[in-house]
């Protein structure tokens, strides 16, 4: 029995929480045509939630034109996104100090949610700003680390201590989940909230991988599905409408 197959039997609906599905909104797709693709990989995986999350850089970007280049390329792609599909809008938000503090942060939630996917610098930082975490989950926002996997443990220690859970991309679970015991201790420990492709351009193997994590991760799976649907449903009274 394929893990597709599995999959659909059981009733398992897991979110791709973590996309660069959008055409031209970052790096990820280039065109509406390699969107198309990207969804079509999903639909046959059988993936019927996507989270899209492209890049927003605070010390590159206004948050206003972030969100209507987002707004564009959503629109763009609307039109051809499968009705079997359920696509949010979000974003993966580089972490800064003082990250609380810009007008209206909350419209970097998923749609309809009070859930932020939040990307850790990958050059050095001073982890005392780690606090601001503390400060958007006293604030009702539900964080998310991304790709958690490919930090250092005691920073990401840190991160769940100021409230947030993690997500992982599947990659890392189908190829290295024997070789990194983090991993498998977060998934002891109900941290991990959410599974991602983080897919870019017209990868095939994206997919592929997302099946085989959850083949391998079976037992941890109910739980992960529990947790991403409670971020999905978390609404806030300020949060982002959806498109």
């Amino acid at each position: 029995m394929t893990t597709l197959i599995r999959m659909k039997k059981i009733g398992i609906d897991i979110c791709d929480f973590h996309t660069h599905l959008l055409p031209r909104a970052d790096h990820g797709s280039s065109s509406v045509e390699t969107s198309i693709c990207q969804l079509n990989l999903a639909e046959d995986c059988g993936v019927s939630r996507i989270v899209a999350t492209p890049h927003f850089y605070p010390h590159r970007e206004k948050l206003s034109s972030f969100l209507a280049k987002r707004k564009k390329s959503y629109t763009s792609l609307l039109p051809h996104i499968p009705s079997a599909i359920d696509v949010r809008l979000g974003a993966e938000v580089l972490f800064c100090g003082n990250i609380e503090n810009i007008p209206e942060v909350e419209q970097l939630c998923i749609s309809g949610s009070s859930t932020m996917l939040i990307e850790l610098p990958f050059a050095e930082f001073d982890t005392n700003e780690l606090s601001s975490l503390g400060a958007l989950y006293d604030r009702g926002i539900n964080i998310v680390i991304a790709h958690a996997e490919r930090y250092s443990a005691d920073i990401i220690d840190e991160c769940l201590d100021y409230g947030a859970s993690l997500q992982i991309n599947a990659s890392s679970i189908s190829h290295g989940l024997s070789g990194d015991k983090r991993i498998i201790e977060w998934l002891d420990r109900g941290v991990v909230s959410a599974l991602g492709t983080d897919i870019h351009g017209r990868d095939k193997s994206a997919y592929k991988n997302f099946r085989k994590a959850i083949k391998k991760i079976d037992r941890y799976i109910e739980g992960i599905k529990e947790r991403s649907d409670i971020m999905w449903q978390s609404f806030l009274p300020y949060a982002a409408e959806i498109v």
